[in-house]
């Protein structure tokens, strides 16, 4: 039995077959020196914890397999990390560092287990870039037959909308005689592939912790030990032969070193048996088990971080297999060539060329601070706005925050902690391209460092592609040992972070003085001169001289300190009493009144320093500080403004801006221990060939064609070379044989093959099979898998029966049908004669109905007047079906009561802030919310300036998985929504894209121009074919009166932009708000009260919108803001509600909303509030119901709102308070005489007591 194996050994090595391209993918277990602050993947394999991406770069690998995920697929996480926390924080770092990897679930200590199409979906798309390589199943933590089926069938669904990625199972093995050489695990895989003939995927054996030295278990060595290159090589032998598996379809993952079962050792001789079986035989993969034991300890028992072997060296057997394996890792897609990595240097600067200054002024962080989300603010502009805003308007494209204190490591911004600091603001100042330094110390607090560890701590909080530098303020009487430690600092990072700057930043004279710098500035040029430190920066505070003398200042004409020019002499000074080059100076003036009285520094002293930072090549010039650029009167010196009053608003930065005639310069990516995103060397240009990749969103590679094939789009994650369409299809590739597993005998009584902390397998460069080409899609949907559904009962109704990623029944009881209202949702309704129930305050047998979107209509800008509702989407039958619903969407400002930890968002209705997702449902029937605002540039949008990334992470999956539908609002009041190219939109629409996204809205009306609004036009023109389901709004203000046009200036763009591009299928949505006044036709007005009637100007402004521009009703939407508006006196009512719900439902609206969710809870009338409704009459969530019951209520058909010269004279559209009992008689006829008799004296008795309807008619002009 012994020799058996051997001979078997030699004659596969025979074999000769071509030399395959092997991939090989370490496993990395995720919790192993895992950073639990910044949910970082690290390693310490090198000796010293680092980014992974860094001890990869070593290793010489290019690919990871990343284990573990665990619990269900859409809310898995790794070792009670989310899946969303884990993937931002290294997602895109690993790709950006142009590392492959492999998303590996299950192991030893948890299952994975996926019910459904949709949340598979989901679960891929969390982690999917250019870099991700395959999914993997490590199959051994007790899961059932049942949902080893459940994944299997996932990859089969999914292989068609990733058919670049590869599926690996991975299962524990024997390595010797075993027949079946896979246990129970491995059994129940085999059987499911099997059962559903899935083809393409890959078998990765665990060939490792045999348990004991038998040949039914391994290969026994010389030593009477299993030889664990050879069982690995048997592993895969017997798994190829006992099942007719393809070598191109199986991988072997060795442990490395010592393994758990004792005696069981694998070598580094073993690493050249099992790499010379694999290229033979051209086996799909290698992996090793794991990355983080790749470094050499003594002999004992097995463990996580090191290999129990002691003669390999550091990532001894990773650089091992890589020289063995030819070809390295194989990515999916061709690898974007990186950046090279610049050389390490620590010399001297060349001098600045004048296009090369850095200008960077100071943001005292604690300067209109949000202390409850973290978030850095300035109110420069005269409002507070996001830092980000404000140096956009600037012109500035770099900035150096101020201050951290205290310990590097544990440093903290003014009390706030480092890591909440960096959580809130990083992102988002490179997601806006703004650069920054980190300036430490100042003069409220020391900043010190001892060691290097805690250095690199320090700094890679903050890197990023947009960090340019770290600065120590030195100014509080740090020690000579203090400034020592900060320049070894210095000086070991400058070799990890060579592309950043490091600067000192002292007090300084301006005038006779030598030496020019103080005491601090002394301290640290001897320690520079200690340490031999180069390529540092010296930095001179050049303020705050102290009194006007010669020694200290350059004297002015006036007899005061000229401030521009004292500033030119510290940086001679320094010059040329330290031989410091210009290139390694800088200066800082204090703009405006200096704390010290009598010195201003003035716009004129602006062009002195930037000519002679200019004509000598400073290395920079910055300015104290950013928040203080605002105008004051004169007077002692305030962080909020300058005490100059004549350079206007950001006057000094944007002469600075213009003296220095140089944008500050972008640091290119730094070759640092931490994560970067360099941006990506484009691919070459030469075009796909049949059944590549030739486009989806994230594809950096080709966009056409060889001839004789188009790209043809399966889902917006890929689209695929095909064959034109023909008569008939091409037939696919024949497939691998399909796997047929012999039934297997009982498995002997020997001990079970077990696995450590067990990797994942990576599919294999053997593809699925390739799909027949099929004619391009002309409307493709954001997913293409069919979710098998559930066999469960038909729904009731009222209940859902169909649409994208929904699994549940697609039938409907009896007397019901399945009406389709959107991709997304189908309703199971009764037919056309049966109107549908008014719900009750409290529905047993059904559910009340939840208002859903109209289908999206399918008129043209201006076709033919109709008082009817249209919809776009088919009857399922000649007998038709009640009509859908109208869409109720409240509006909810994302920025009130935000969560600024998790980013969810939140509301406060009943006096407790609470999660927005556990209040809505204390009203069931509501289930569309419009979240407002995303503004900033498409696929960099923020919110209230948290990234959009952010938002999308927090809340799209939540809100889906709790079956919460939503709109994405874009724009606003506060700032503008742009969108210049088609790819940054589909970008900005798939970042908040699942089953629950009801559609896009654009709230224009923040300064947008004609091009910005026809950018939107067309980039929704190009969308609606891609999101066929999706529903597009432009949200504008209107009048409500007899005023014309109705429209305002933003109304009449976007009507013309659309005109112009002939866009059909959209939603004009009024803000029937804040009319200003009730004079000038403004809005209808109260013939006692005088004020405007804000249901019936409501009601009046979709009558002009639907008359000027012959607009359908079913593509127009109304926001009312309840209760209180800006505007004193516009007050819209409970009874308001009714008069505009009824005018929606009898002609069709497109939709109704109303500003805001926040709003809708009592307060006392006052001016208007954005967490109340200042109406105080309606109850808690009271418009909400109000509108909702409105909108579901059967009213009786009225008279038409259409003859000539209408504009709302009918008491039909009035409330109580405002009823007119004339016009009923239209209506009422062949309505028995009593009802009518008493409905008239009703009318009668109103119209003695209030008479607004007839006043205004009596003012309206015929």
């Amino acid at each position: 039995m012994m020799a058996s194996a051997p001979v078997v050994l030699l004659c596969a090595l025979l074999l000769t077959p071509a030399l395959a391209t092997v991939l090989f993918s370490p496993y990395k277990d995720v919790t192993v020196a895992f950073n639990w602050n910044t949910n970082e993947l690290r390693s310490a394999v090198t000796g010293t914890v680092s980014p992974l991406s860094s001890a990869l770069t070593a290793s010489g690998a290019n690919t990871v397999t990343l284990a573990f995920a665990t619990g269900a697929c859409g809310t898995e996480n790794w070792a009670g990390i989310s899946g969303i926390a884990l993937s931002v924080s290294n997602v895109k770092a690993l790709s950006a560092a142009g590392i492959n990897y492999i998303i590996s679930t299950g192991g030893a200590n948890g299952a994975f287990t996926c019910t459904n199409d949709a949340d598979f979906l989901t679960f891929v798309n969390r982690y999917n870039t250019k870099n991700l390589v395959g999914i993997d199943f490590d199959v051994e933590g007790g899961q059932t037959q049942v949902d080893i089926d459940n994944l299997v069938q996932r990859v089969k669904t999914a292989q068609a909308i990733f058919p670049n990625l590869r599926w690996s199972f991975t299962v524990a093995s024997f390595g010797g005689t075993a027949n079946p050489i896979v246990g129970t695990y491995g059994l129940m895989v085999l059987q499911s592939i099997n059962k559903y003939n899935l083809q393409g995927y890959i078998i990765n054996l665990m060939t490792m912790d045999y348990g004991s030295a038998s040949p039914n278990n391994c290969v026994i060595g010389a030593n009477g030990q299993c030889d664990m290159g050879q069982s690995a090589v048997q592993a895969a032998m017997a798994l190829h032969s006992q099942y007719n598996i393809p070598y191109s379809q199986i991988e072997v993952t060795p442990m490395i070193g010592g393994n758990d079962s004792p005696g069981e050792t694998f070598t580094i001789a073993d690493v050249a048996t099992v790499a010379h079986f694999a290229v033979t035989n051209g086996l799909a993969g290698v992996h090793i088990w794991s990355f983080d034991r790749d470094t050499d300890c003594p002999t004992g028992s097995a463990t996580t971080t090191c290999n129990s072997y002691g003669q390999a060296g550091t990532l001894g057997f990773s650089k091992a297999f890589v020289a063995s394996l030819p070809g390295g890792p194989v990515a999916p897609v061709p690898t974007l060539t990186p950046a090279p990595t610049p050389a390490s240097t620590a010399s001297v600067p060349t001098p600045a060329s004048p296009s090369t200054i850095l200008f960077s002024p100071y943001k005292d962080i604690t300067v209109s601070f949000n202390w409850n989300t973290n978030v850095l603010q300035t109110a420069v502009t005269g409002s507070v706005t996001p830092l980000t805003t404000a140096l956009t308007q600037s012109g500035a494209k770099t900035i150096t925050l101020a201050f951290a204190t205290g310990a590097c490591g544990t440093e903290n911004w003014a009390g706030v902690s480092s890591a909440a600091l960096a959580a809130a603001n990083v992102n988002a100042l490179s997601a806006a391209g703004i650069n920054y330094i980190i300036s430490t110390g100042g003069a409220n607090g020391a900043f010190t460092c001892n060691n290097d560890a805690d250095f690199l701590t320090f700094v890679n909080r903050y890197n990023s592609k947009n960090l340019v530098g770290i600065d120590f303020d030195i100014e509080v009487g740090q020690s000579q040992a203090d400034v020592d430690n900060l320049v070894q600092r210095v000086k070991a990072a400058q070799t990890i972070f060579p592309n950043l700057r490091w600067s000192f930043t002292v007090a300084s004279f301006g005038g006779s003085a030598n030496p020019i710098i103080g005491t601090s500035g002394l301290k640290v040029l001897q320690s520079i001169k200690a340490f031999n430190l180069q390529g540092y920066i010296i930095n001179l505070m050049t303020m705050d001289y102290g009194s006007a003398s010669p020694n200290n200042c350059v004297i002015g004409a006036n007899g005061q300190c000229n401030m521009g020019q004292s500033a030119v002499q510290a940086a001679m000074a320094l010059h040329s009493q330290y031989n410091i080059p210009y290139s390694q100076i800088e200066v800082t003036p204090m703009i405006g009144g200096n704390d010290t009285p009598d010195e201003t520094f003035t716009i004129a002293d602006v062009a002195t320093v930037a000519q002679f930072a200019v004509v000598n090549g400073l290395a920079g010039v910055h300015t104290w500080s950013l928040d203080r650029d605002r105008d004051c009167a004169p007077g002692s010196a305030t962080p909020m403004c300058n005490t100059y009053g004549q350079a206007g608003t950001l006057g000094f930065t944007k002469a600075f801006i213009a003296s220095l005639a140089a944008s500050p310069p972008v640091p290119s990516p730094t070759p640092s221990l931490a994560p970067t995103t360099p941006a990506p060397t484009p691919l070459p240009a030469a075009c796909s060939q049949l059944y590549d990749q030739c486009g989806g969103q994230g594809w950096l590679g080709s966009t056409c064609c060889a001839t004789g094939s188009v790209c043809t789009v399966r889902s917006v994650w890929y689209s695929q070379c095909l064959a034109p369409t023909a008569s008939s299809p091409t037939p696919a590739p024949t497939p691998a044989p399909t796997p047929t597993p012999t039934p297997a005998p009982a498995l002997t009584p020997t001990p079970a093959p077990k696995s450590s902390p067990t990797p994942a397998p990576t599919p294999s460069p053997t593809p699925a099979p390739t799909p027949s080409p099929t004619p391009a899609a002309t409307a493709p949907t954001p997913t293409s898998q069919a979710p098998t559904p559930l066999a469960i009962s038909c729904s009731g109704e009222w209940n859902q029966c169909g649409g994208t990623g929904w699994t549940g029944p697609s039938c409907c009881a009896p007397g019901l049908q399945c009406r389709f209202f959107s991709v997304w949702y189908s309703q199971c309704v009764k037919g056309a004669s049966a109107p549908a129930p008014t719900p009750t305050s409290a529905p047993t047998s059904a559910p009340t109905p939840a208002p859903t979107p109209a289908p999206t209509p399918s008129k043209s800008p201006s076709p033919t007047p109709t008082t009817a509702a249209t919809s776009a989407a088919p009857p399922l039958s000649s007998s038709g079906g009640a009509s859908p619903p109208i869409l109720f969407s409240p509006y909810k400002d994302a920025s009130i009561y935000l969560n600024w930890n998790t980013y969810q968002m939140g509301v406060s209705l009943s006096g407790a802030q609470a999660s927005l997702l556990s209040t809505l449902p204390q009203v069931p029937a509501l289930s569309v919310t419009t979240w407002a605002f995303a503004t900033g540039a498409c696929g960099t949008e923020t919110w209230g300036g948290v990234s959009g990334q952010m938002i999308a992470a927090a809340n799209v999956q939540a809100w889906a998985n709790a079956g919460q539908r939503y709109i994405v609002s874009t724009g606003g009041a506060q700032g503008a929504f742009t969108c210049g190219n088609d790819n940054d939109f589909l970008t900005f629409i798939n970042r908040y894209n699942s089953r629950s996204l009801v559609g896009i809205d654009f709230d224009i009306e923040a300064g947008q121009t004609q091009a910005d609004v026809d950018g939107l036009v067309q980039r929704v023109k190009v969308a609606q074919a891609v999101f066929p389901g999706l529903r597009w709004s432009f949200t504008v203000a209107t009048l409500g009166g007899t005023a014309q046009p109705s429209l305002g200036y933003y109304g009449t763009m976007v009507m013309s932009s659309i005109a112009r591009y002939a866009l059909t299928g959209y939603y004009i949505n009024l803000m029937a708000m804040d009319y200003g006044s009730s004079a000038g036709g403004n809005c209808i007005v109260s013939g006692t009260t005088g004020q405007c009637q804000m249901g019936l100007s409501a009601v009046q402004s979709a009558i002009n919108l639907h008359k000027a521009y012959n607009l359908p009703y079913s593509q127009i939407e109304v926001t009312p803001m309840i209760g209180g508006n800006d505007t004193p006196d516009e007050t819209f009512t409970i009874d308001d509600v009714s008069t505009l719900t009824k005018f929606a439902v009898q002609n069709g609206l497109g939709g109704l909303h109303m500003w805001s969710l926040d709003r809708d809870t009592d307060c006392p009338p006052g001016p208007a509030s954005p967490t109340c409704n200042t109406y105080g009459q309606a109850g808690t969530l009271g418009f909400t119901k109000a509108f909702l019951s409105g909108l579901a209520a059967t009213t009786k058909p009225f008279v038409a709102l259409d003859a000539p010269d209408d504009v709302v004279t009918s008491a039909l559209w009035a409330s109580p308070s405002a009823t007119r009992a004339a016009p009923l008689l239209g209506v009422l006829v062949g309505v028995p005489v009593g009802i009518v008799l008493g409905m008239l004296a009703f009318g009668a008795y109103r119209l003695r007591s209030k008479r607004a309807a007839v006043v205004v008619q009596q003012h309206i002009p015929k």
